[in-house]
């Protein structure tokens, strides 16, 4: 399990629990090709399928290995970066979460940073570059 910084999808455990969670929704929330993409998740969490993940995730026992809270964390997450609706219940029951989540400090201040700024209908890009562009950024 490696980590290449402290943002909040910058660990193999964050992006193996991404993994599982696209798998359960049946299509692409992390990485878009191009609008349309994006559109047809917004779209497909917007009519429940982002609270079928949260209510499914919400009664999975925890398991260190695949914790619902933390994948309940960066589902909000995914779904901020299609512009998906996100309403004030989810947000406060996100910050409700964080306490227990093991992520970085830094990941969670990122989460706190959304949440109180976030407008649903208005993509919010987490600042959390990947691994290659991590180790080209720390090379110069």
């Amino acid at each position: 399990m490696g980590c290449w910084g402290e943002k909040i999808f910058q660990s193999d455990a964050a992006l193996d629990l991404i993994d599982g969670i696209i798998s359960d929704a049946g299509l692409e929330l992390y990485r878009f090709d191009n609008d349309t993409a994006v559109t047809t998740a917004r779209d497909a969490l917007d009519a429940g399928l982002l609270a079928m993940l949260v209510a499914k995730y919400g009664a999975e026992p925890s398991d260190i290995w695949d914790d619902p809270s933390h994948k309940i964390f960066l589902l909000v997450a995914l779904a901020m970066q299609t512009g998906a609706a996100v309403d004030e219940e989810l947000r406060a029951s996100v910050k409700d979460l964080m306490p227990e989540i093991a992520t970085p400090d830094e990941a969670k201040k990122q989460m706190r940073v959304a949440l109180r700024v976030y407008k649903s209908g208005k993509r919010y890009i987490f600042d959390s570059p990947g691994l290659v562009a991590t180790t080209r950024a720390n090379m110069k």
